[in-house]
């Protein structure tokens, strides 16, 4: 017989057996054939064939018969068959060698079968005249002698015993003793042969057997591992467990079951024994498996799958993968038939479904190490129908799986089931709806069809898993389609199909994953109806399934609650997210909650109050989960320190999502209690984490995608509220990028939206148009992209961002039809039905750990309304309707728990102190009333004229009649109607903003805070126009104008020095500490500056001058801080000298702006290599030269025509000449005199003048002061110029026009036509000429050395150090008085000491500025103590090192060193030290309409860099490489031509002042450098 034959022969025979173990009666039939086949094994001619058919078919038959033994022995025909095989097995195997391979299997064989044939041969003799006598001396013998002898004879005994069914006390009491002699002497082989007496039926045998097995369970305990005789210990078991599975005997089945487990701990632990590991454990699994087949309504024991997992484990240690497989899919077909699985069985019915689920990991580990092996499954002989279920159970184990192998093993599945056509549809398609599970895309096989399988199951819905299936399809589709209508109809189909399902459905619970899935979809797609919906049936479901364990279920439910609740915050239904807080806080107080539930539950609360404005609450809140938090041993332990021992991978995964969720709660309540900064760092560290996680399996792609799309979004919302807005445009992208990919077009169209009103705010008004127009693509009805989103918060946003943007393009009339479109949708949205009043959910507020305010049913949708009610308002009033813009702020603005405010003096707030809304509002009131007072002005005669005149604050002397303790009062009130009428709202609208300013700036963004600044400064400027105000402080009204200017600067470093702080611990919890730690990197309050204070810091001889251009009018507003003076400030209209001669032409800022940039780019083109690669000739370099001059002359005529045109006779408040305080006086009696003279009203001064009374006079009869002009308006003569030096006379003539206008305002009538102004000037003229005259002989002048420019947003793009007053002075420039207040902190506590040798340099680092490294290379080198790096680039630890410890850093190479050093980097610095930039625009900053700008000059001064150089524009290399040479001479950097002055070193500003006319081109290369910061001198030493 061939080696094929024998191996069919075999698998024949063990066929045989497993049929015959398995059919209800035994067939004689199979049991003739498998005699048969015996005897065909038993006679073949090689003895290895015999040895291999003994080895593998020998353990079926004996197992064959174990299983049916008392239906052979019954049944005589089959015994008759049976005993002859048994004897012919028994005459091979005494030519089988034991020693071979499988020796020890062999040997047990052999003795089974032996066994067997002993008891069959017990059985023939049922004898009836046996000497039942003999049985007690027999027995006695065995006590006292326990031989094999005796045992033969007592079996013999046994077999010739009538009574052979019965076993008597004293034969129980003999076996017994007998038993306890042989495990004395630890004598087990005859203990087996003691096992096998065990053949009767009767309850002494079960007792005794029972009882024997005690006996030796308690001696092997004893026993060491290495003591034991595996084998016949092994045996011994087979032995009983025969007898027990013939009688049904489980109990004592299952414990020798689990002994063969924990024995085969012992083997394995033995090096000896450990041979037996493996036999043991599968005796041990076989007794479990039949103990299951035989008890199929029983749970199976926890320990199969320990005993299959070792038996597994065993397999793959030795390689033998498909042995493992067989094992496993043995286990499964058990399994299978005892729970008559099939494709429709629901898995609730399934009582073995753990067990099965572990079967298949261990398939699925193994397949994903060794795909290969997959094909033995596939080919099997397994059930086609259970190999089917395997498979498709083995897709869905792989979802969340992280082995590489997985997609091509998924595929090999999907392709085998598709390819069977006996499935149903939806038996082929839910192998289909995993593999998209699995993979995240839809399988692409031509033989599969998911849509044509689809239609097939519309026609049969009988079965409830049939929506099931089809919602899973349709959902799959929808994931994995591209087309935006397709996707919104397979979303609806499946949430259509799913909701059915969960209707029919009886175990709810079985699909969470799946419901869960979907609703996370819904969630970042921003369909939050339809989610809501899913969740909330979902609940119903669970709660109608009465198998569950609803206390089990609360905490699920409170999830969802909480799910629920974040989406309708979202919708802006504050109402109801109110009632499902509510309903979460009731489930957990019901049950046993879990720490992390309720920590969940807490987190949810502290948003919803930080969102609708309850600062208390939410800062309660935050306190009580962050004590939750720190008290629960699992939860507070930081997630850098991985999963703790005590929790599962699902609990740690939870623990995470509760960190971004806690980490978004504190970042809500910092981000409304004034820590903006600490907020975003926050949030900045989810970043870090999400995109992690997102790649790892076992987390939620749909929850992780949306919460780190919402994150950015937040972190943009934050940065742009402190006016960081390249930092917002940043994260915007990212989440639109985010949104993009994955297809979320709700959420790209949010922040779209909010990207729209960026590029508002920057001046872009093209890039919004742009994105409007997306916007309203995705809103498009004809197209239903978005069909499922109901026009709500989302559509209110964008006709928000489209009206902000036409409402900047004067496009009134458009604008106005999104207002009525605005209100039609507001009008139509509904309300969620599914909560009770507002007045019950107030009634029950206390149930939450919030305060008993009232809740509101919309706050969100009503925050949005409000803001285009503000708008909307804002725009009336820029078309002159001001009382309709009134009208609408009083009736439709919402700012309180109930309606609309009836009157602005009445107004509502939620909470005692006023609501983020409240404060809006009433900015918004302020403006109406300030802009009430000037459209009242301009209809009068004589104020009409004030928005294009000049005015001064102080303008006229205030210390008249009171000292300067006074409270603010007003005096010289206009008394006709109408001005008093503009007095009134002005006042008011001063009332209103500073009765609130604390409260306004907690709560106000940047913008919004340079908005209320100037209103605040507009109304004060008028104010004193009008009246006499006389002030305790001056200042106070017009130090917010300042102190908002570039205040993100300030934020920005802190930001940096927090994230700094947070690079290694940023996985630990937040919590409140942190926010007390970080108050010490706080920046400037806004407002918090004392003018006083700030005054006394500054220099005796050193000037500070503000300039501000006001952003609605344009005008230039200038302000002179001198040491321990009041401020002094002017505006000035850029137009005024084209509104008082038509033949001027006006020139704005902007104008001027303009031509500068103009200007700068046809210098760049020139300068360009593409253009400087093209001259050749002589001709041509002449010509390039021509043209280059032509720029610079056009450049210095800008700067002449700037100072001319915007400061003119204005120009002496940037004097740095101090005058004469005796021949001050004098110049201002003669001025007066002139005044006395000239001016009508002056004629009779006890004429009252019109329209004016004196406080706390009567109108009439009563003499009249004239107007006290204050000596700081004197001032501005003194310091114009000596008259014969002004290359204008109209200098002048400004400064009289500026005079006659404030006389005029306070109330000296005069008609400018009556008056001989011509003659008025030339008096003033010689009265000037005069004290110049007299001030030329004065020895001891005063002047100041240094004048410190600060810049706003707007100037900052000017070079203002060249205009020519101020050309050829010690100049210097900030971007705000905070930061130069920080500066002046630092210089006094001796923090900056002039720069010494410690210098470090970069030159040439791109190696492409051969020249200039040729130039500056040896002087560098020549220089004591100096390193550096030339020609390679510098890393950035190096370059960061270098501005921390030196005391000089000088970079020489392009730009400003960006691309070797990350901004933040530098904003981080723990200190920065004076540094040099000589490149290409490393001082141009990029303006962004009405937030700060950046670039890095800015970054150097959010470092508080004391001192910077840098360039506000490209130059050519030669000419800065002079200008830089020269400079460090004359600063004292380098040796060479060293310059002094008064015996000492020019500083820096000096330096460079003197050294731009070193230039070719003096303004075009000489005007690019300027200096932040203060004006240092060098300490460098050339020994």
């Amino acid at each position: 017989m061939s080696i094929s034959n024998s191996a069919s022969l075999i698998t024949s025979t063990l066929l045989r057996c497993s049929a015959l173990k398995i059919i209800p009666a035994i067939d004689t039939s199979f049991v003739e054939i498998l005699s048969k086949n015996v005897e065909r094994g038993c006679s073949q001619k090689s003895a290895e064939l015999v040895s291999e058919y003994f080895e593998k078919a020998g353990p079926a038959i004996i197992d064959f018969y174990l299983c049916r033994k008392s239906e052979i022995l019954k049944d005589k025909n089959a015994k008759k068959l049976y005993l002859p095989m048994i004897e012919k097995l028994i005459l091979a195997s005494k030519n089988i060698s034991i020693s071979a391979a499988g020796g020890e299997h062999i040997k047990r064989t052999k003795q089974g079968l032996q066994t067997i044939k002993h008891l069959m041969d017990l059985s023939k003799k049922n004898s009836k005249n046996s000497d039942t006598d003999g049985h007690p001396s027999i027995m006695s013998q065995l006590i006292t002698n326990p031989t094999e002898e005796s045992l033969n004879k007592l079996a013999i005994s046994v077999q010739n015993s009538k009574a052979i069914e019965i076993l008597t006390p004293s034969q129980t009491k003999a076996l017994l003793s007998s038993t306890k002699k042989l495990l004395a002497t630890g004598d087990i082989d005859q203990l087996v042969s003691t096992a096998a007496v065990f053949s009767g039926e009767s309850k002494e045998y079960s007792k005794a057997a029972a009882q024997m097995l005690s006996l030796f369970s308690t001696w092997l305990n004893k026993q060491e591992s290495i003591s034991i005789p595996y084998t016949s210990v092994r045996e011994f078991y087979s032995k009983l467990a025969t007898y027990f599975r013939s009688f049904e005997r489980y109990q004592e089945l299952k414990y020798i079951s689990d002994s063969l487990l924990n024995l085969s701990s012992k083997a394995k632990s033995s090096t000896e024994s450990a041979v037996n590991y493996p036999g043991l454990l599968k005796d041990s699994l076989e007794l479990e498996l039949g103990i299951i087949r035989a008890q199929p309504d029983s749970q199976a024991s926890p320990k199969l799958i320990s005993k299959l997992e070792r038996l597994v484990v065993s397999n793959l240690s030795s390689e033998k993968y498909d042995e493992a497989i067989d094992l496993i899919t043995r286990v499964l077909e058990v399994l299978f038939d005892v729970n008559n699985i099939t494709h429709n069985t629901p898995i609730a019915e399934v009582k073995h479904m753990a067990s099965i689920s572990q079967c298949i990991l261990f398939m699925a580990r193994i397949y994903t190490k060794r795909p290969d092996t997959l094909s033995s499954l596939t080919s099997a002989n397994t059930c086609k129908e259970h190999q089917s279920i395997i498979l498709e159970l083995l897709l869905w184990n792989f979802v969340g799986s992280a082995s590489p192998s997985k997609n091509d093993l998924a595929a090999i599945i999907v392709r085998s089931l598709s390819s069977d056509g006996n499935l149903r549809p939806d038996s082929r398609l839910r192998p289909y709806i995993a593999y998209f599970f699995v993979t995240g895309s839809l399988y692409s096989g031509q033989e599969f069809n998911p849509d044509s399988l689809v239609e097939q199951l519309i026609a049969d819905d009988s079965l409830p898993e049939t929506f099931y299936v089809k919602s899973m399809t349709y959902f799959s589709l929808s994931i994995a389609n591209h087309s935006n209508q397709q996707k919104v109809a397979y979303i609806c189909n499946a949430v259509q199909d799913l909701s059915q399902f969960l209707s029919l459905t009886r175990h709810p619970i079985l699909y969470k994953t799946e419901i869960e899935a979907i609703s996370s979809f819904l969630d970042s797609h921003m369909f939050h109806d339809q989610k809501n919906g899913l969740l909330l049936q979902f609940i119903d479901s669970l709660r109608n399934d009465l198998s569950q364990d609803m206390s089990d279920l609360s905490e699920l439910e409170c999830s969802y609650r909480l799910d629920i609740a974040r989406s309708y915050l979202y919708l802006g239904f504050s109402g109801v997210v109110g009632q499902q807080l509510l309903t979460a806080n009731k489930l957990l107080t019901q049950a046993v909650s879990s720490p992390i539930q309720y920590a969940f539950l807490l987190a949810m609360e502290t948003e919803y109050s930080a969102s609708i404005d309850r600062r208390d609450d939410a800062v309660s809140c935050l306190s009580r989960l962050q004590k939750h938090i720190s008290s629960s041993p699992i939860l507070s332990e930081p997630l850098s320190a991985g999963r703790n021992a005590n929790e599962s991978s699902h609990q740690f995964q939870q623990r995470i999502i509760l960190y971004c969720r806690v980490t978004e709660a504190f970042s809500s309540v910092w981000s409304i209690t004034g820590a903006k900064e600490l907020a975003i760092v926050a949030m900045l560290n989810l970043t870090r984490l999400l995109p992690g996680l997102l790649k790892r399996p076992g987390y939620s792609f749909w929850s992780l995608s949306s919460m780190l799309m919402d994150v950015h979004f937040r972190i943009a919302k934050l940065y742009e509220q402190l006016g960081i807005v390249k930092e917002a445009i940043y994260h915007i992208h990212e989440a639109i990028k985010l949104a993009e990919s994955t297809e979320c077009f709700l959420a790209q169209s949010q922040y779209l939206t909010f990207e729209a009103e960026l590029s508002v705010k920057m001046d872009k008004q093209e890039d919004a148009k742009s994105i409007l127009h997306r916007c309203e693509e995705i809103f498009d009805e004809d197209k239903q992209v978005v069909p499922l989103a109901k026009k709500g918060i989302e559509f209110l946003n964008i006709i928000y961002s489209t009206a902000f943007y036409l409402q900047r393009q004067n496009m009134f009339a458009e604008e106005r039809l999104y207002y009525d479109m605005a209100e039609s949708v507001y009008g139509d949205l509904q309300y969620p039905d599914d909560s009770k009043s507002v007045e019950s959910i107030s009634r029950r507020v206390s149930e939450l750990s919030l305060k008993t305010a009232p809740i509101r049913r919309a706050i969100g949708l009503e925050s949005v309304r409000n803001k285009l009610i503000r708008n909307h308002a804002y725009s009336l009033e820029e078309q002159g309707l001001v009382d309709v813009a009134t009208n609408i702020l009083v009736t439709d603005h919402v700012i309180g728990p109930a309606s609309p405010v009836k009157s602005p003096s009445k107004i509502r707030s939620t909470e005692n102190v006023a609501t983020r809304e409240e404060i809006l509002f009433k900015i918004s009131q302020s403006r109406n009333c300030f802009v009430k007072a000037k459209k009242v002005l301009l209809l009068d005669p004589v104020f009409g004229v004030l928005q294009d005149s000049a005015i001064s604050v102080p303008s006229v002397n205030t210390d008249i009649g009171g000292g300067s303790n006074r409270k603010s009062s007003l005096t010289n009130m206009p008394t006709n109607a109408q001005c008093a009428e503009a007095v009134k709202h002005l006042v008011r609208a001063r009332s209103i903003l500073t009765e609130n300013l604390e409260k306004i700036k907690e709560v106000c963004t940047n913008t919004e805070l340079v908005d209320m600044s100037n209103i605040l400064n507009n109304v004060s400027i008028l104010l004193s126009a009008v009246c006499t105000a006389q002030e305790k402080s001056l200042y106070s009204y017009f130090s917010h104008l300042e102190l908002t200017k570039a205040s993100s600067v300030l934020s920005e470093r802190q930001i940096a020095i927090l994230r700094e702080q947070d690079a290694s611990n940023y996985l630990d919890w937040p919590n409140q500490d942190r926010k007390e730690a970080a108050g010490q990197y706080k920046p400037i309050a806004v407002g918090s500056l004392d003018g006083n204070h700030f005054g006394s810091k500054i220099p005796d001889n050193w000037l500070v001058v503000s300039l501000n251009i006001a952003p609605a009018t344009g005008n230039l507003i200038v302000s002179r801080y001198e040491k321990e003076r009041d401020p002094f400030i002017i505006t000035l209209p850029l137009n005024r000298h084209s509104s008082r001669d038509v033949d001027e032409v006006s020139f704005s800022y902007n104008d001027g702006l303009q031509r500068l940039r103009d200007i700068i780019s046809r210098s760049n083109d020139s300068a360009d290599i593409s253009r400087t690669s093209q001259i050749h000739t002589p001709d041509a370099k002449r010509a390039w030269w021509h043209e280059r001059f032509e720029m610079d002359k056009e450049l210095e005529s800008l700067l002449y025509e700037s100072q001319f045109c915007w400061l003119g006779g204005f120009r002496g408040i940037l004097d740095s000449e101090v005058p004469d305080k005796k021949l001050a006086e004098k110049f201002v009696k003669d001025f007066k005199q002139i005044l006395d003279r000239y001016l009508p009203s002056r004629a009779n001064t006890l004429r009252p003048r019109r329209g004016v009374r004196s406080a706390g006079a009567a109108n009439k009869g009563v003499p009249q002061q004239p107007v006290d002009l204050s000596p700081r308006v004197f001032e501005l003569f003194l310091t114009l110029g000596h008259p014969d030096t002004l290359e204008d006379p109209g200098l002048l003539e400004d400064l009289v026009y500026f005079v006659l206008d404030i006389i005029q305002f306070h109330g000296e009538q005069n008609a400018y036509d009556e008056l001989d102004i011509d003659q008025l000037v030339v008096d003033v003229e010689e009265a000037l000429r005069s004290y110049h005259t007299r001030y030329g002989k004065v020895t001891n002048k005063k002047n100041y050395d240094h004048v410190i420019l600060v810049l706003d947003k707007k100037c900052q793009q000017f070079p203002w150090e060249s205009i020519p007053l101020l050309r050829k002075r010690s100049v210097s420039r900030v971007p705000s008085l905070a930061i130069l207040n920080k500066l002046l902190s630092a210089r006094k506590s001796s923090s900056y000491s002039p720069p010494g040798n410690d210098v470090f340099y970069v030159l040439n680092p791109s190696k492409d500025l051969i020249r200039t490294q040729e130039r500056f290379e040896e002087p560098f080198k020549n220089m004591s103590g100096w390193q550096g790096i030339v020609s390679r680039a510098p890393s950035e630890d190096e370059i960061v090192n270098a501005l921390n410890e030196k005391d000089l850093f000088i970079y020489v190479g392009h730009g400003g060193g960006e691309r070797y050093i990350r901004s933040a980097k530098i904003k981080g610095l723990k200190k920065c030290c004076p540094t040099l930039l000589f490149g290409c625009s490393s001082g141009l900053v990029q303006e962004a309409g009405e937030y700060d700008p950046y670039g890095t000059c800015m970054s150097f001064m959010a470092s508080e860099c004391p001192m910077l150089l840098a360039n506000m524009w490209d130059v050519t290399d030669k000419d800065i490489d002079t200008f830089s040479r020269n400079m460090l001479e004359r600063w004292g950097v380098l040796s060479g031509q060293r310059a002094t002055v008064d015996n000492g070193r020019y500083n820096v500003a000096q330096a460079v002042a003197m050294t731009r006319d070193d230039c070719t081109l003096k303004f075009l290369t000489g005007a690019a450098p300027v200096i932040y910061g203060l004006p240092l001198e060098s300490a460098i030493s050339y020994d």
